[in-house]
């Protein structure tokens, strides 16, 4: 094994009791080993998405454990797999700088995270264009719900629920049962 590899592979034992499993398996262990030269530790992410993630969530936690590794300033940079596509504008992250180790200890989640990947809880995945998740209801003409929605307030009837009471002298209801209805 080369010493980058080795370099890598420390790294991932070292952060792996601060995170969850599924956190380590999704993110941290699908990580592979490119190049180590000159303090730059390359790593491939298996598509961009996870790329991404990587950069935003743990690429300064995984450049300080391999700077205190390594016992000098490493620069990690991750970059997505031929034919995973990649983030633009994301610079290297460098080592160190912080006073505090990510491998004694401290937990390297992001803020406000479990780990799991899309859950946009935390709002960090916007509603598709055209859905009317994390908004009010489409509206129709003249402000009114559009096709297929009820009125606000109004949920309509409960299948399966008890029968209402019928109004003396109404009409028997079209679900079979008579009312008081004059037959």
């Amino acid at each position: 094994m080369q010493q980058g590899e080795q370099l890598w592979h420390r790294v991932q034992q070292a952060l792996q009791p601060n995170l969850s499993k599924p956190t380590f398996e999704t993110w941290i262990r699908p990580a592979r080993f490119l190049a180590y030269a000159d303090g730059q530790l390359r790593l491939e992410a298996p598509n961009a998405f996870t790329c991404g993630w990587l950069r935003k969530n743990y690429q300064s936690q995984i450049a300080a454990g391999a700077s205190e590794i390594a016992g000098r300033s490493v620069v990690v940079e991750v970059v997505a797999a031929a034919g995973g596509g990649s983030e633009p504008g994301l610079p290297p992250v460098a080592g160190g700088g912080t006073g505090r180790s990510p491998l004694r200890g401290s937990s390297t989640r992001p803020e406000g995270s479990d780990g799991a990947a899309g859950s946009g809880a935390d709002g960090a995945f916007p509603a598709r264009e055209g859905s009317s998740q994390g908004g009010p209801p489409p509206m129709g003409p003249g402000g009114r719900p559009g096709p297929g929605l009820n009125p606000p307030g109004n949920i309509g009837p409960v299948v399966g629920g008890p029968k209402p009471p019928q109004a003396p002298g109404a009409a028997p209801d079209a679900r079979g049962g008579g009312g008081s209805g004059g037959r």
